[in-house]
């Protein structure tokens, strides 16, 4: 196309026409700021949100942890305890064992009076007792010496007669090493 318009009306037109590729991109320079401030802006906001709600999870689980702490102390304190009881009861004799063994082999017809227990599994320990013949005193102290896992010997130590005619008796025994704990 021929373009016969004066020089100065063709200067005009020249401007008119960057003037309005000028605007243009002036309004899409100003649409884009707009939009990333308003995406900034959000994104802001956003954040401060995300961080006070952080802030306020950390300050609970903070208080939560505080919690543990106390139940922690208390429970080493427990642990402490129950390890001491642990020990002394390992270092203590468990004379219900020999009681477990007296029980076991005990004939029906020996009743026993008395159990002299001294606290140490390596003193011997004294056994009276009543039955109505000899040879049950004699299979008592048999069974408590072969039967009896912790029982390392039995001896009597002395036979009497009451007026009724049953036999009163004394036996002794002594343990196997570490076997009554």
């Amino acid at each position: 196309m021929i373009n016969l318009l004066p020089g100065d009306v063709k200067e005009q037109v020249n401007y008119s026409k960057r003037n309005q590729a000028l605007v243009s991109y002036v309004w899409l320079t100003a649409m884009t700021i707009i939009i990333c401030g308003g995406l900034l802006g959000y994104a802001y906001l956003s954040v401060r949100n995300q961080t006070a709600s952080a802030r306020a999870l950390l300050a609970t689980q903070q208080t939560e942890v505080s919690k543990y702490k106390s139940l922690e102390k208390d429970a080493k304190s427990v642990n402490a305890r129950v390890s001491a009881i642990k020990a002394i009861q390992a270092n203590q004799s468990h004379f219900s064992l020999l009681l477990e063994d007296l029980a076991k082999v005990t004939p029906t017809n020996v009743v026993i009076s008395s159990i002299s227990l001294t606290g140490d599994d390596k003193k011997p320990v004294r056994i009276a007792g009543t039955t109505t013949s000899l040879s049950a005193i004699a299979s008592f102290r048999d069974a408590l010496e072969q039967k009896s896992p912790r029982v390392s010997g039995a001896d009597i130590e002395n036979i009497g007669r009451d007026e009724k005619g049953n036999y009163n008796f004394g036996i002794t025994i002594g343990f196997r090493p570490g076997q009554a704990r």
